[in-house]
């Protein structure tokens, strides 16, 4: 049986907000320190330029989001293929034996946008999910100021 409840919040925002108790934190919560870093040498180019355009536009994730951050970038790359796809042989199209036939891309570009949404939700990219980070100023230098034992 999976988790119940909404996600648990995590320290640092507890800490911004001054809603942690000390029996509700977790001492040992992992801290991410990296920035999220160049795109997999594996990914291709679409999927390269969404993780540029993803590490400038959402300067707060770090090394520990890159696993969503791959993920994310490589189903954009795919959105992207099968947008191409439905402009070219439009939605429906005709077989090779005269039946009408749904354009298979269709599918995988409707695949491919609910797990943008989800994925981009984890990342902070729609409004909702952006208005619950408390991310540091792009200038920013120095250590993590939301760092629990920094």
């Amino acid at each position: 049986m999976g988790k119940r409840g909404p996600p648990k919040k995590p320290t640092a925002l507890k800490l911004v907000q001054g809603t942690a108790q000390p029996s509700r934190i977790n001492p040992d919560e992992p801290v991410p320190t990296g920035p999220l870093g160049a795109p997999p040498k594996h990914m291709r180019a679409e999927g390269k330029r969404r993780w540029r355009w993803l590490s400038e536009s959402a300067w707060w994730l770090t090394d520990a989001d890159r696993g969503c951050a791959e993920q994310y970038c490589d189903r954009w790359a795919l959105y992207r293929d099968a947008q191409k796809a439905i402009g070219h042989h439009g939605m429906i199209y005709e077989g090779k034996e005269g039946y009408t036939m749904i354009n298979a891309a269709l599918s995988a570009y409707s695949n491919c946008e609910k797990a943008l949404m989800q994925l981009g939700g984890k990342l902070g990219l729609d409004p909702s999910s952006r208005a619950d980070i408390v991310a540091p100023k792009r200038d920013q230098p120095g250590p993590n100021p939301f760092a629990i034992n920094g």
